[in-house]
């Protein structure tokens, strides 16, 4: 099986660990399935993500794009990957992503204003089909029709390859915020 980033992408950075950091997830590898079916493998595990997360913290990146396919947000202590289908674009176009308060917030790029995902999906036109968008079992196993899927993963310190319930893994709204110690 191959996959887009591999551990020897990253090798120059670390893992690293948050100082609140709770119980680290399973992890494994980690896969979108694209709008048109197919899966496509981002990365070959979760300690990967986790160091690409780091380098683009490093290098002050808010967005990677790897492929033609996805691109990946940077929210700090979140990685967000999303398909470049319209709807996406359209929504990385009107808003910024960003983690603050222990929760993932899309802001305006016009006029400043905060919102939740869901919100934010439905200000550019996404139909929501599920009310509910927590986590990748929410957008990815819960909506069982490829084509109503948002098509985007998240992945953190607690990221779950496959995650059971709306809470279990990353999530878009964390009880006890992720904080990295980034003064050193």
């Amino acid at each position: 099986m191959s996959y887009l980033l591999t551990a020897s992408d990253f090798s120059a950075y670390s893992v690293e660990t948050p100082t609140q950091a709770g119980t680290k997830g399973t992890g494994g590898a980690v896969s979108l399935v694209l709008s048109d079916g197919t899966t496509l493998n981002v990365f070959d595990a979760h300690d990967t993500a986790l160091k690409c997360l780091h380098y683009m913290n490093v290098s002050k990146l808010y967005s990677y794009s790897p492929s033609e396919d996805i691109t990946i947000l940077n929210l700090e202590t979140k990685l967000l990957i999303l398909e470049n289908t319209f709807m996406n674009q359209k929504l990385m176009n009107l808003f910024t992503g960003t983690y603050t308060s222990g929760m993932v917030h899309w802001i305006t790029r016009s006029l400043a204003t905060q919102m939740e995902t869901k919100d934010a999906y439905q200000a550019v036109g996404y139909k929501l089909v599920n009310a509910t968008m927590n986590n990748n079992y929410d957008w990815e196993i819960n909506i069982t029709d490829n084509a109503k899927r948002p098509h985007i993963h998240l992945i953190d310190w607690h990221y779950v390859s496959s995650p059971a319930t709306s809470t279990d893994g990353s999530i878009m709204a964390d009880g006890t915020p992720i904080v990295y110690d980034r003064t050193v």
